[in-house]
């Protein structure tokens, strides 16, 4: 047993459940602490009252390449079998897709959004009735484009200063931005209407439902592969020369290695094929005879997911590359993926027209942005050194942590970076404070005091 609060997730049991990363936060600051502090006192916990040595990455808390926690890789198993004791909640699981780690792809990529995305009208009412406020596991899904309780689009930037949500801030909460500490709630006149509902939508649906009401716990290992082979014996002989999508297991590589899917792959098959990805998951056998009973009444599959490009579009593509590289040296750079976003297409599309013009861009790209990181950087040591060090050796600043904070909000650096410059910094101070102290110095020691002393550590 363990002496920590019990806390249960919001929604438990229906599509509105929270998700295990919002669950984490609520349950740290339940016990007034930050999620990195809780989850280091868990594993030492786990690791003293068990006897086994189990590693909470905080780095899945703030980074993981901005994946929230609750896909289904390595991390996420541990934090759920450790959080779900420590809080008394045994049904954790169910606040992420960790039901489907048997038959997909090895990494949840391809499953789940990077960085956070939430309803803004859930965000407005929650803040309204004075109630609290959590992200769903629904909106993590990468597939999901709009909230399906009020039809409204789904909203992943600060309304103030427009910086993409990628992570909570330590102590502000969920409802206010990571970077400028802004409130995030939007009044209903900025809402942005979606009607209708996006590929994929009711899939996720049934899927997230599913998981949290425990109707699936754990899918078929293989469940895509065994569906897509059995759909193809049943169907392929008397639908021989036609086009049918759906039948293809897919490229010869993939079938050797017998590589599990992505779930985006799955919602394509599964929409092409007419069966529900729930089914696929938990009977794929059952859910092939019923694609095959289908295909061989004469139901007309859709023949393709993206329409083709005009020739257009691909002309734009490639005068908008142009225009790019040719423009002088220090102009600001944005990746591939927001470059293809903005000009309606996909980064494959742009990689597979311009592969020259595309990895010509990308150098580019690359460099300014690490050029840009490199400014940064050297701007926050500046501002460290100008004060804010000071200030916490003085006491006026509680923690390292609100440091850190306040370097991330002033100049924008990355929060692993302003906490290696705090590092490097606290360091050089003592170093230096030992050589003030000291009765006899060199030659280079002196030197070394003398620059430490311009430069503003002392």
């Amino acid at each position: 047993m363990s002496n920590y609060f019990s806390l249960r997730p919001m929604g438990e049991g229906t599509e509105e459940v929270e998700n295990f990363h919002s669950y984490f936060y609520r349950f740290a600051k339940l016990h007034s602490t930050t999620m990195i502090p809780m989850a280091r006192h868990l594993a030492d916990w786990w690791n003293s009252s068990f006897h086994e040595r189990v590693n909470l990455k905080d780095v899945y808390l703030y980074k993981g390449n901005r994946l929230p926690l609750c896909g289904y890789n390595d991390a996420v198993v541990n934090y759920v079998k450790v959080v779900s004791i420590a809080a008394h909640q045994p049904n954790l699981h169910r606040t992420t897709i960790l039901a489907i780690r048997a038959a997909a792809d090895t990494v949840s990529h391809g499953a789940l959004r990077r960085g956070r995305a939430w309803c803004p009208a859930c965000m407005y009412w929650s803040e309204k009735e004075g109630s609290t406020h959590y992200d769903r596991l629904l909106w993590t899904l990468a597939a999901m484009k709009r909230c399906p309780v009020h039809r409204i689009a789904l909203v992943s930037h600060c309304p103030s200063c427009g910086i993409q949500q990628l992570c909570y801030h330590s102590l502000a909460g969920m409802t206010h931005c990571a970077k400028c500490l802004e409130s995030l709630v939007q009044l209903p006149a900025t809402w942005v209407q979606s009607p209708h509902p996006g590929f994929g939508e009711s899939d996720c649906v049934a899927l997230v439902s599913a998981i949290a009401d425990g109707t699936l716990t754990t899918s078929v290992p293989r469940a895509f592969m065994i569906f897509c082979e059995e759909l193809r014996s049943l169907a392929e002989p008397f639908l021989k020369g036609r086009h049918n999508p759906a039948l293809r297991v897919g490229p010869r590589s993939w079938r050797m290695t017998q590589v599990n899917p992505m779930l985006g792959t799955m919602l394509k098959r599964c929409h092409l094929s007419g069966v529900r990805l729930v089914d696929v998951l938990a009977d794929p056998q059952g859910a092939a005879r019923v694609a095959g009973q289908l295909a061989y009444s004469g139901f007309k599959l859709p023949i393709t997911l993206k329409p083709r490009r005009t020739p257009e579009v691909a002309k734009k593509v490639h005068a908008h590359l142009v225009r790019a590289i040719a423009r002088p040296e220090g102009t600001p750079f944005v990746s591939l993926s927001v470059l293809a976003e903005s000009l309606g297409v996909s980064k494959g599309f742009i990689r597979y027209r311009e592969p020259v013009l595309s990895k010509a861009y990308i150098a580019r790209a690359q460099a300014w942005i690490a050029g840009d990181r490199k400014q940064t950087k050297r701007l926050a040591r500046a501002l460290l050194v100008s004060g804010p060090m000071h200030a916490y050796l003085a006491g006026q600043i509680k923690s390292q942590d609100d440091l850190v904070d306040h370097l991330c909000v002033k100049t924008g650096v990355r929060k692993h970076v302003a906490r290696l410059l705090v590092s490097q910094a606290l360091s050089r101070h003592a170093k230096l404070r030992r050589l003030e102290v000291s009765s006899e110095l060199s030659h280079n020691e002196k030197a070394v005091l003398w620059k430490g002393k311009r430069a503003g550590y002392l």
